[in-house]
């Protein structure tokens, strides 16, 4: 991948404004109606708009301006994602990631090594292509409809329906590792601790206490073996692309081994993130870890069929670990308001949790 395709901004998006203006149109007017590009936060009446800026901006720029994104990929349009950009094939029905040029070599070879072990999940995307020299590589582009924000909800009924068996195919995927919950609950707590310096003292104090809380609980249960499998890391609504009647996952970049029922938490905590759902969720989540259990076990019988620790233990764990995972992307305005939202909604379900045990 040599060469270079420009990219100019239209719509919050980028659109390649070097290719065939004829070929651009008949995919963004005609191939994309099956694409089902709300996944991508475009909607099919705003193309005509989106294609009248492209002609207009190449007729008052030159080929490259200020504002143009020269990228070593060809695509119809392209995202500003974390770490990078990743730019889609409409055609190919691909998706290439190209990292940020300042990104660590460790950094990128990690995601890129998460990606490739998502990859054998049947509802994941392809792996294609691999360049980690040039920094980026390339997947398939799953079509699909995105579940809307606004839609009701019933996260149990759906997570019985579509979610739970790809929870478990994801758990089996790769072997469980069984570590002391002292070992990780301080190696997560340190994490956590190194990535503070970037956010004003503000935020970082609020984590910092918010840290301490959940830390005092876990340093008070006894110091026992838990179980890590490997997980999404965001597991949720926003990364599921409906298909018929089944799901396809996207965005494992984030994908590493964490506390065994961390996905599941943040399938249903992000209900409530985004206010899709009003009630309390314990007797839910209670009721899908217990069908998480067994249907591991009938899927593998020699799949431990005890959960190793509390319920509580791995929700506060998922707290932590969920907190990581935000303090690991850009130290944005938007992000900021992320990681707050996100412990108000955990000391919330929390409150929750704790008068449904003393009702």
């Amino acid at each position: 991948m040599t060469a270079e395709y420009p990219y100019v901004p239209v719509a919050g998006k980028y659109f390649c404004s070097g290719c065939n203006l004829i070929a651009l149109a008949w995919t963004l007017l005609v191939k994309t109606r099956s694409l089902n590009l709300d996944a991508l936060g475009i909607q099919q009446r705003q193309l005509p708009a989106i294609l009248q800026s492209i002609i207009r901006y190449r007729k008052r720029a030159p080929a490259v301006s200020a504002d143009t994104l020269i990228l070593p990929a060809f695509g119809h349009l392209c995202m500003r994602v974390h770490r990078g950009y990743k730019v889609f094939n409409l055609s190919k029905l691909t998706t290439t990631k190209i990292f940020d040029q300042n990104l660590d070599a460790v950094s990128a070879s990690s995601e890129i090594n998460s990606v490739r072990d998502a990859a054998s999940l049947d509802f994941a995307p392809t792996l294609i292509e691999v360049d980690p020299q040039n920094r980026w590589y390339t997947e398939t582009f799953y079509p699909g409809k995105r579940s809307l924000k606004k839609e009701s909800s019933d996260p149990a009924a759906v997570y019985e329906r579509l979610i739970a068996d790809h929870l478990c195919q994801m758990i089996l995927s790769k072997p469980l590792r069984t570590v002391g919950l002292a070992e990780h609950l301080h190696e997560t707590r340190d994490s956590i601790k190194q990535r503070l310096t970037v956010f004003d003292h503000e935020l970082s104090k609020r984590i910092h206490d918010f840290v301490r809380r959940i830390t005092t609980r876990l340093e008070a249960s006894t110091d026992r073996p838990i179980r890590l499998a490997f997980t999404h890391g965001d597991f949720s609504f926003v990364n599921f692309l409906y298909r018929n009647s089944d799901i396809a996952v996207v965005d494992w970049e984030s994908a590493q081994h964490r506390s065994l029922l961390h996905d599941l938490y943040n399938y249903f905590l992000t209900e409530l993130y985004y206010e899709r759902i009003q009630s309390d969720l314990s007797t839910s989540i209670d009721d899908a870890i217990a069908s998480l259990i067994r249907r591991l076990v009938l899927i593998d019988p020699n799949f431990p069929g005890k959960l190793i620790g509390s319920k509580e233990t791995y929700r506060w764990l998922y707290y932590l670990e969920r907190l990581l995972t935000l303090l690991d992307r850009e130290a944005s305005s938007v992000q900021m308001n992320v990681i707050k939202r996100s412990m108000d909604v955990f000391d919330e379900h929390e409150s929750r949790v704790t008068s449904q045990h003393d009702a």
